[in-house]
Parts: structure tokens; C-alpha cells; sequence
């Protein structure tokens, strides 16, 4: 029992690192470098909430439903958030390539700037 138990949490810990490793990564290159602090302090604090609000949640959950119940809605609202950022996936992307685009025309015109004032 307790070797399958370690192997499960195990199993977790090697997702937590399939997904906060790309996350984090994901974060630092869409993040503007004046902002990096605040969106990471905010990252933060928001998983820190959920570290300690999370079993609270889950423990009255249970108590006042009953651990199948209690699973149920959590995957119900697991699946119906996945099934949500995949439709508005395609909006995410369209908003972030249309930023790209409109930060590189800005770069570009503050190389045109320049090199009509290096040209003086």
C-alpha cells in the first residue's frame, strides 16, 4: 500500500513538472521585462492561495457531500475549464500574434527614428 501510494504521488509530482516548467517558461517570454515582477509576484501569491485554500475547500466539499460527489464535481469543473480555454484558444492566439505584430511595427518605426537622427 504504501509503495503504490509513493508511486502515485510520484506520478504527480513528474506532471507538476510537465506543466509548471512550460508555464513558467511561457510566462517569462510573453511577459514585458518592466512587468516580469508584478506577474510573477501575482503568480505567486495566487498558488499560495490555492496551496492553502484548496484542501479547505475540498475537505468541506466532502464533509458535506461525500468523497464520490466530491470527485464528480471536481472533474466535471476540471473538464469544463479545459473544454473553455480550448475555445478560446484560437482568441488567445489571434490577440497574441496581432501584439507581436503591432510591438514589431513600433520597433520598427523607433529604427527609423533613430536612423533619421544618426544621419543629422
Amino acid at each position: 500500500m504504501n509503495i503504490a501510494l509513493f508511486g502515485s504521488f510520484m506520478f504527480a509530482g513528474v506532471g507538476a513538472g510537465l506543466a509548471f516548467i512550460p508555464f513558467n517558461s511561457m510566462l517569462q517570454q510573453r511577459t514585458p521585462a518592466e512587468y516580469t515582477g508584478r506577474v510573477f509576484g501575482t503568480i505567486g501569491s495566487l498558488t499560495s492561495a490555492a496551496v492553502i485554500l484548496g484542501p479547505v475547500a475540498g475537505g468541506a466539499l466532502v464533509t458535506a457531500s461525500g468523497p464520490v460527489p466530491a470527485f464528480i464535481l471536481s472533474g466535471t469543473l476540471t473538464a469544463l475549464l479545459g473544454v473553455l480555454l480550448l475555445m478560446l484558444r484560437g482568441k488567445i492566439e489571434r490577440r497574441d500574434e496581432a501584439a507581436i505584430k503591432r510591438e514589431e511595427g513600433i520597433s520598427a518605426t523607433n529604427n527609423l527614428e533613430l536612423l533619421g537622427q544618426t544621419s543629422l
